[in-house]
């Protein structure tokens, strides 16, 4: 009698023991996930989600901006701190709303757009960019040296002098009405012309100015004339002494006792800029639209160096301010300082600034994918490389040109909206070997937070945490999460060792979806050959529990849409655990690992056994 023998149905194995992050396309690799929340690469290749996260300084502190300055520098409710403690200097008020940039400059931290400075090493070193002495007073007018001193000997004259002609008393000083100072050569006995200069008195006016400042002047006129002095610029004198009760400037008083009362207004202004970066202690700008008289302008500029009062000093030395036109159309959208180079960011281009000084300085353009409108704040450097959000995603530039990297992120949209408000594009931020951007989904509005890891050049979801500003300082990262226009300090590694006063009292929630199984296991041969599948039989998840911590695990089958609950293990004691998962015959199917508290998943191996034709 025969007997029909049973073939054993063979069978392989496939491990993943290396998780890629995240992967938001159709088709992913093993170890990688559709979707996720709250994972972390800080312990690849294993799969672990981050830690708690803690409130540094309590819940309800309105954070306008961080820094760090050799320690973590704030501004809350319109007062500077250094970490808890107060630094704010007497009498001085900044805006208590809306959130604030901070530019370093050696010791100095300049807040805008308050235009306000504060030395971190000499707190009674502060004061305005901006300065001005608008009074309603006396003021006396007089003819000084470069010194400052009044001029002795000074005789007033419509006669043009010629030898000895118009200095009957032998004067040593000859104003000639037409606006020229001559001065008696004792020597040679004639007239020579020499430099004028003014001597404007009046009580308080010197105050807040100091000596190499340019500022514009406004000044009464005595009544019933109209050239009692001249001066060759008003909206441009450089204040070149100064005493609490005067000021000296390039200039000439045309009469003799010249005085007057009325308001009287010098200011010391810096140029409307969009953006303020710091490179080669000079403080640089750049400007697309109206400046301060409302003339349209396209430019960048650069502060005096040393001085970042000082904008509009063009003596032809090497310390000078610096002005130039750009020739590209747009909206600047960005700035930084990168490898020792000014950078500024149009959505199309970039402007690089080469050179030492201001006559040698060059502007090379790059016509390139530049920061997207509203996403100034993604601009960030991770191991000497440059990361910002682009129109198309994220890129990263390291002196040649831009390379995306986002293609994990799939086919959304993220922050390309017109932004309503200064908190509604891109937000980047470095720490370690990781680039971190909150973004906001342009199909659903809901934000999104991401971290990329460039030493394994994986990406990780967090959660939707709308982030205003981060700061790396020490072992901590530091972010001010976005409340109605101020942000909540927080960290992204909360520790309970009394560094904060609040941690996050609940364990973190986490899942990990995979991709689509199945469709990667058919075996197929070509015209009418035989086909055959590949089903996989079970799968084995190994990983190591916290006590108290669980791990749940779901199932969908053929993309129905509902995920079936499979099996839930909790720790109880810190060891390690095999899981097994048998999902049923199917064409595809995902499966979705759901977490709360610490786990660490080490590998999922999968059983694949050969199936029937159909």
């Amino acid at each position: 009698m025969k007997f029909s023998t049973l073939k054993e149905i063979s069978q392989s194995k496939s491990i993943t023991n290396v998780f890629d992050g995240y992967n938001h396309n159709l088709k992913i690799s093993d170890g990688e996930f559709y979707d996720m929340e709250n994972l972390t690469s800080s312990y690849y290749p294993v799969l672990s989600p981050r830690g708690r996260r803690g409130y540094k300084f309590g819940k309800l502190e309105a954070n306008q901006a961080i820094i760090n300055k050799g320690g973590l520098w704030r501004i809350v409710n319109g007062r500077i701190f250094f970490e808890e403690n107060d630094m704010t200097p007497s009498g001085v008020t900044l805006l208590q709303s809306g959130f604030k940039s901070l530019v370093s400059m050696g010791a100095y931290l300049v807040i805008f757009p308050d235009k306000f400075f504060f030395n971190t090493q000499d707190y009674s070193d502060y004061g305005y960019l901006d300065a001005s002495f608008d009074a309603n007073q006396y003021v006396a007018l007089t003819n000084c040296n470069e010194y400052g001193d009044d001029l002795d000997m000074v005789e007033y004259t419509e006669i043009y002098p010629s030898g000895d002609r118009g200095n009957p008393n032998m004067m040593d000083y000859l104003v000639y009405s037409w606006g020229r100072l001559f001065k008696w050569n004792w020597e040679t006995s004639i007239w020579e012309e020499t430099t004028s200069y003014m001597k404007i008195t009046s009580t308080g006016i010197g105050e807040h100015f100091k000596v190499g400042d340019v500022v514009s002047i406004d000044l009464p006129l005595p009544e019933g004339s109209r050239s009692a002095y001249m001066v060759k610029d008003r909206t441009s004198c450089e204040i070149l002494q100064k005493d609490s009760d005067y000021i000296c400037i390039k200039g000439l008083v045309l009469r003799p006792n010249t005085s007057t009362s009325g308001v009287i207004k010098v200011n010391r202004s810096i140029p409307v800029m969009d953006f303020v970066i710091e490179s080669g202690n000079r403080l640089w700008g750049c400007r697309y639209g109206e400046d301060k008289d409302g003339n349209m302008v396209n430019e960048i500029y650069a502060s005096k160096l040393g001085d970042f009062t000082k904008w509009y000093e063009f003596k032809g030395i090497a310390s000078d301010s610096y002005v130039a036109s750009c020739g590209t159309d747009g909206a600047f959208t960005g700035a930084i300082s990168y490898l020792g180079y000014p950078i500024f960011f149009k959505e199309n281009c970039m402007h690089k600034v080469y050179g030492n000084y201001p006559s040698n300085y060059q502007i090379q353009t790059t016509e390139c994918r530049g920061v997207c409108e509203g996403s100034y704040r993604s601009l960030a450097i991770v191991n000497e490389k440059l990361y910002y959000k682009s129109r198309g995603g994220i890129c990263v530039y390291d002196g040649s040109l831009p390379t995306e990297i986002s293609y994990a992120l799939g086919n959304i949209s993220y922050s390309e909206k017109a932004p309503t408000s200064d908190a509604s594009g891109a937000v980047g931020g470095s720490h370690g070997n990781k680039y971190y951007i909150s973004m906001e989904s342009d199909n659903d509005g809901i934000w999104h937070l991401f971290a990329y890891d460039t030493s394994t050049n994986t990406w990780h979801k967090e959660d939707h945490t709308h982030v205003a500003q981060f700061c790396s300082v020490g072992n901590q990262l530091y972010f001010l999460e976005y409340n109605y226009g101020v942000g909540r300090l927080r960290t992204e590694f909360g520790r309970e060792d009394g560094l904060f006063e609040e941690i996050d009292s609940d364990p973190v929630n986490w899942f990990a979806e995979s991709g689509v199984v199945g469709t990667s296991i058919v075996e197929g041969r070509y015209s009418n050959q035989l086909v055959g599948k590949k089903y996989v039989n079970q799968m084995l998840v190994r990983m190591s529990l916290e006590p108290g911590s669980k791990v749940s695990f779901f199932i969908q089958y053929d993309s129905c849409g509902e995920w079936e609950y499979v099996t839930t293990v909790t720790g109880t004691k810190l060891r390690s655990f095999n899981t097994m998962i048998r999902p049923r015959r199917c064409d595809h199917f995902r499966i979705r690992i759901v977490g709360q508290g610490e786990a660490k998943i080490f590998s999922i191996s999968k059983t694949i056994e050969r199936g029937s034709d159909v």
